[in-house]
């Protein structure tokens, strides 16, 4: 069993970087305890434009010291890249999982075709990864649950990074990591 720990202390150690007054103010927001990862080290998102026409694939992961690894696989430009000097987006990406409340959502959004074009959300904390689908919007009355908006800004946030961040090439091998729910490892 994981140990419980304060919410809002997680979310404090996380974003170090805040100032006092942000991090009093997060102090004060909530106090419930959960089953939160106590240091998030690692975010990564993996999109792929479908499983049968994979045309346009690419993952990217954003760590803690502020590096990244970018691996996209498209007509131009295919290969693994790396960025460094992310360290406020790290704090970013860390903030929006710990205001999802990432460790207690479903691992699964959106249609369960598999040729609906998705992500997969990945996050490791306190040596535990855990991971969600988001196979985009389901259709009406499917029953089918979309992701929820945090997950989104997420999404966007590392997308984003993509095309802002200043990658170097490193290789033109496509090494792409499989994150998805069943590989999560358990705490």
């Amino acid at each position: 069993m994981k140990p419980k720990v304060i919410l809002v202390l997680t979310a404090a150690s996380i974003l170090s970087s805040l100032s006092t007054v942000e991090a009093a103010r997060l102090a004060q927001q909530d106090e419930k305890t959960t089953d939160v990862p106590t240091q998030v080290s690692a975010v990564t998102m993996s999109f792929e434009s479908g499983y049968i026409q994979r045309n346009f694939q690419f993952a990217i992961t954003l760590k803690r010291d502020g590096s990244a690894v970018f691996i996209v696989r498209r007509s131009a430009g295919s290969g693994t890249y790396v960025a460094k000097g992310l360290q406020q987006e790290f704090v970013q990406a860390a903030k929006l999982v710990s205001e999802a409340n990432f460790w207690s959502l479903g691992s699964h959004f959106g249609p369960k075709d598999p040729n609906s074009p998705g992500s997969v959300l990945s996050v490791v904390g306190s040596g535990v990864r855990k991971s969600i689908v988001d196979a985009g919007v389901p259709k009406p009355k499917s029953g089918a649950r979309a992701a929820p908006e945090g997950i989104k800004s997420l999404e966007r946030l590392l997308a984003g990074l993509t095309q802002t961040a200043h990658w170097d090439k490193i290789s033109d091998k496509l090494n792409f990591p499989d994150y998805r729910p069943q590989n999560d490892s358990k705490g």
